[in-house]
This record gives C-alpha cells, sequence and structure tokens, in this order.
C-alpha cells in the first residue's frame, strides 16, 4: 500500500458523508464540547489526578447521591494519540449516570511530548488507580474511541488479578470503537512524525500482538464488543473486524458490530442519544435498568 493511499485510509475525516472533512470535525469538537458543559451542570464532578503531571487525570461524573457499589465507566478518548482531553469527553456520561453509573473519562500526556509506550504505561497506570479508587463497584466496564480503542485494547491484556492481588479480573465488559489494532500502516504515515513509532515500536504496542494474552486474561469477561460506524474506510472496518475474530479465537466472548448509518465522529457523539444502539448496547451491557 503506497503512503497517500494508507493517508487517506486512516484519515477518518474523509469518509464522512454527512459533511466536508474540516467541516465534520469542527462540529465534532462543537458536539463535544457542549455535551460536556451540560453534564458538568447537570451532576457532580471530580477532578482527580493519577500522576505528577496534569494531563494524568481523570475527569468523574456521578449523581450526588450513588451507591458504593455503583458501576463505573471508564472511556478513553481519541486523537491519534497528539490531541484530545477527557474534559471534552464528559457529555457522553449523561446516558450511564442517570441510570445510576459513575463514568470516568481518562486523560493521558501526548506525543510528542511522550512516546507511545509511555502513553500505554499511563493508561494501565490510571485503569489501576481507577480499580483502587472503586474496589466496591459491581463492575468495572472500559470503553474508548479511535486512538483510545487501542489504548482500551491494551488495558484487557493486562493480568489485574495478579498486579493487584485480586480475586477475579474486575473488567466486566468493554467497548473497543473504531480503534486502531495493528500500528504498522502508520509508520508511512504523517501522524507518526509526532508518534516517533519505529518498526519494533508499532509491533510491540500493536493489540494484535497482545491477543493471546487478552485471552488468558478476559475469559471471565462477559462481553468484549469492537464497533465501528458504517461510513468508516475499508481499513478502519478491517481493524476492527480481524482484531474481533482473533479475541473470539483465542475464547473471549467477543462481538463486532458495524453501526449502520454513522461515521468515525458520531458514532460517538450519539451516545449522548438514549435512542442510539451503541447506547442501549452499553447500557445493556452494564446491566442498568433502563
Amino acid at each position: 500500500m503506497t503512503s497517500n493511499y494508507l493517508e487517506k485510509a486512516y484519515t477518518p475525516s474523509a469518509w464522512s458523508q454527512r459533511l466536508p472533512p474540516n467541516e465534520v470535525t469542527d462540529v465534532h469538537f462543537k458536539v463535544m464540547t457542549t455535551g460536556s458543559k451540560k453534564v458538568q451542570e447537570k451532576y457532580s464532578t471530580e477532578s482527580v489526578l493519577y500522576g505528577p503531571y496534569d494531563s494524568q487525570k481523570l475527569e468523574i461524573v456521578y449523581q450526588p447521591e450513588h451507591n458504593d457499589d455503583a458501576p463505573v465507566i471508564v472511556f478513553i478518548h481519541g486523537g491519534y494519540w497528539v490531541e484530545g482531553c477527557p474534559e471534552n469527553h464528559m457529555g457522553i456520561a449523561d446516558q450511564f449516570v442517570k441510570h445510576g453509573a459513575i463514568y470516568v473519562a481518562m486523560g493521558y500526556d501526548l506525543a510528542p511530548k511522550v512516546s507511545m509506550p509511555e502513553i500505554v504505561n499511563q493508561c494501565k497506570a490510571a485503569f489501576a488507580f481507577i480499580l483502587n479508587k472503586f474496589p466496591k463497584s459491581r463492575g468495572i466496564y472500559i470503553t474508548g474511541h479511535s486512538a483510545g480503542g487501542h489504548l482500551t485494547a491494551r488495558i484487557l491484556e493486562v493480568d489485574w488479578v495478579q498486579q493487584l492481588q485480586l480475586t477475579r479480573n474486575p473488567i466486566r465488559g468493554a467497548v473497543l470503537m473504531s480503534g486502531l489494532y495493528d500500528l504498522q500502516p502508520l509508520l508511512q504515515m504523517s501522524v507518526n512524525n509526532d508518534v516517533h513509532m519505529t518498526e519494533d515500536i508499532a509491533k510491540q504496542e500493536s493489540p494484535m500482538t497482545h491477543v493471546d494474552d487478552v485471552g488468558k486474561y478476559c475469559s471471565s469477561v462477559e462481553v468484549v464488543h469492537v464497533v465501528v460506524g458504517e461510513m468508516e474506510s475499508p481499513e478502519f472496518k478491517q481493524q476492527s473486524s480481524d482484531y474481533a475474530r482473533s479475541c473470539k479465537e483465542v475464547g473471549v466472548n467477543t462481538e463486532y458490530r458495524v453501526v449502520p448509518n454513522v461515521d468515525h465522529f458520531n458514532l460517538i457523539e450519539n451516545l449522548m442519544k438514549n435512542d442510539y444502539i451503541l447506547t442501549q448496547i452499553t447500557q445493556k451491557m452494564m446491566g442498568l435498568n433502563i
């Protein structure tokens, strides 16, 4: 594949059929920030640092009166590891918090300030922090979009039972949305000017390299949803399909879905709507009383 082909194939805005490329990203930013402001006005929120720098933080959303055993849904944002922040992804919380869940948007340092291995390590540290913060939760659910889907997959490969001396894997379910599971095609793309991956790093940091570990440690996870929008590139769809199939082959209860009539951006924008299929799938996974 040529670098020009890969550049277009992995540029999500080029595949939207609702708006021109520049416009769809501008609209996405406005939709997500507006939704976040509404959630901040409606619910209790808390910013918590899990590391030494301001970007290593969690934005937590919850009802003032909630049960100690409330389910926790963790969201990891995308942005090709070079942009994005948890504050702009708090709007997603509404459809879960209003039914009694706690929502946690995870932040992390971005490239080129830090390397890909460091970003992955930060997210694993953040997840360990979350597990320790909510020990009474009846279920931890992890989700991520785009680059956040990649980072979510990297968290699934960890032996949390051994690492935190737990009796069982605390992850009950996961939703990976339009993720990147093989990073090697990105070596030929402009994004790597900031991410600075070598061939060895791209292979080591690819979730496809660690599928066997997911099989070892996630056999008890109730379900892993791997989803992608209908209006996305063949490469994004293939990445999700390949990862879902590989997880299923190693014994993980995996469901692959192409969500109809959405692109890379409104795939998650619509999570702010109660009649959206992916909202309903996630609520059902979490056992929320709808």
